[in-house]
C-alpha cells in the first residue's frame, strides 16, 4: 500500500521552480527502505545512463561558467535524473510487484488528475471558483474558464497524462472487461477535452489503432468500447443539454477540426506559432552551437521558445540536445520489455513523449517523462529480479 501511495504521490505533488514537492516523500520512502536492508543495486546499464547524466550536468556547468547564466532545467534535469534513478533503484530492487502493479499505479494518478480537472472545470463554471486546487507555480494570468490543469502547473501536461490514462485503459480492457477500466477510460476523454489541444489530437490519433486492435481482440472488449462510446454521447448530450460546456471549450478545443469544417484547412492559431518558431529561430553564434546561449527560453534574437528541441539547443547546445535524444532511446531499451501488448502500450507512451516535445519541454519532464520513469526503471528490475533468481514474479 505504501509502495503504491508514494509514487502516487510523486506522480501528482506539484514543481514549482527548484522547488520539487514531488521527491520528498519519495526519497524519504526510498530513504528508510536503504536504512533497513541497505541494498542498492546500480547495474553497468544503469550505470552508463548516470555517466551521460552526470557529462550533461557538467556541459550544463561549463555553459553556466561561459554565459554567467542558464535556463535552471538545463543544469537541475540531469541532478533530478540521477537523484531518482538512485531512489527507485532502492525502491524497486527492495519491493515485489508485476508490471501490470506499475501500470494500475500510474493510471490511478492520471485518473485522480483527471477527475481534478473535471471538478475544476465545473466549479469554476457553475460556482465562479477559478481556483479550487490550483498548485503553486501555475500561472495565474493563463487562467481561464474553458480549460483546467488538474494538480499540474499547465494545461498541456494536464493533457499529456491524460492521454497515459487513455493508453493504459485500453491495455486493460483489452485484457480483462471490467467497469473500473471503462470509468478510467471515460474520464481520461473529459480530461483531454479540457486540457489540452495537442493531447486530444494525440489521443484521436491513437484511437485509430487502439480501438479497432482492442475491438477485434474479443466480445467482452468489443462490448466495453461500445458502452464507452455510448456512454461518452450520453455524458456530452446531458452537459451541453444543461449548459454546464462552456462554449469556448468547443471553439478552442476543436479548433483545427471547427478550421477544417470551415474550409480553411488542418491549422490551429498554436499551431500556426509553432511552426513559425522553428523555421525562424536559428542559433546566430557558434557559441550557442556548442553551449547554448545562457537565456532563459529565448532565442539567439530574443524571441521565446517553447519546442522541446530549441529549448535543449539553445539552452544547453547540440550536444545536449543530441544526448538527450540518445538517453531517450536507451530508457525505451532500459524497461526490457517483450510482452506485444506491455511493447505496444511503452511504445505508445514514449510516442507520445517524442511527439509532445516538439512542442514543449516533455522530454524527462513532469508529469509523463515522470510516469515513463516509474515504468522504465520498475520493469527494469522486474526482469533483473526474475533473472537474478532474486524473486519469483509472474507477468
Amino acid at each position: 500500500m505504501a509502495f503504491s501511495m508514494f509514487i502516487i504521490l510523486f506522480l501528482l505533488l506539484p514543481k514549482a521552480g527548484i522547488l520539487d514537492f514531488a521527491v520528498i516523500p519519495i526519497a524519504l520512502y526510498a530513504f528508510f527502505l536503504y536504512h533497513k536492508n541497505k541494498r542498492l543495486i546500480i547495474t553497468k546499464e544503469l550505470e552508463i545512463i548516470l555517466f551521460i547524466w552526470l557529462i550533461l550536468f557538467l556541459v550544463a556547468l561549463l555553459s553556466f561558467i561561459y554565459h554567467g547564466s542558464i535556463y535552471n532545467a538545463i543544469i537541475f534535469k540531469p541532478i533530478r535524473q540521477i537523484i531518482l534513478i538512485i531512489i527507485f533503484s532502492i525502491i524497486f530492487i527492495h519491493k515485489e510487484y508485476t508490471i501490470q502493479d506499475l501500470l494500475k499505479i500510474v493510471l490511478i494518478a492520471s485518473t485522480i488528475n483527471s477527475g481534478v480537472v473535471l471538478l475544476q472545470y465545473m466549479a469554476h463554471l457553475t460556482l465562479y471558483i477559478d481556483d479550487l486546487l490550483i498548485v503553486p507555480g501555475f500561472n495565474e494570468d493563463i487562467t481561464v474558464i474553458f480549460r483546467k490543469p488538474g494538480l499540474y502547473t499547465g494545461y498541456p501536461p494536464a493533457g499529456m497524462m491524460a492521454v497515459v490514462g487513455f493508453v493504459i485503459s485500453f491495455y486493460f480492457i483489452k485484457k480483462k472487461f471490467a467497469l473500473i477500466y471503462i470509468v478510467t477510460l471515460i474520464l481520461s476523454i473529459v480530461a483531454l477535452m479540457l486540457t489540452s489541444r495537442m493531447a486530444l489530437l494525440i489521443a484521436l490519433l491513437y484511437s485509430l489503432f487502439l480501438i479497432p486492435y482492442v475491438a477485434f481482440s474479443g466480445k467482452k472488449q468489443l462490448l466495453a468500447l461500445v458502452i464507452t462510446i455510448v456512454s461518452m454521447i450520453i455524458l456530452i448530450g446531458v452537459l451541453i443539454s444543461n449548459e454546464y460546456v462552456h462554449r469556448d471549450t468547443v471553439k478552442v478545443m476543436f479548433e483545427l477540426f471547427i478550421n477544417f469544417a470551415n474550409g480553411e484547412g488542418i491549422k490551429s492559431n498554436s499551431g500556426t506559432a509553432l511552426v513559425d518558431s522553428y523555421i525562424g529561430n536559428y542559433p546566430q553564434y557558434i557559441t550557442t552551437v556548442l553551449f547554448g546561449n545562457g537565456l532563459t527560453i529565448k532565442s539567439d534574437i530574443g524571441l521565446t521558445i517553447d519546442a522541446g528541441p530549441q529549448i535543449l539547443l539553445f539552452g544547453g547546445g547540440i550536444i545536449t540536445l543530441m544526448l538527450y535524444y540518445y538517453l531517450f532511446i536507451l530508457y525505451f531499451k532500459l524497461s526490457k520489455i517483450k510482452e506485444k501488448d506491455l511493447y505496444i502500450t511503452y511504445g505508445l507512451l514514449f510516442l507520445l513523449i517524442f511527439i509532445s516535445n516538439l512542442k514543449g519541454a516533455f522530454l524527462f519532464g513532469r508529469p509523463i517523462g515522470d510516469a515513463v520513469l516509474v515504468l522504465v526503471i520498475g520493469s527494469y528490475f522486474y526482469y533483473y529480479k526474475r533473472k537474478k533468481g532474486l524473486i519469483y514474479a509472474k507477468q
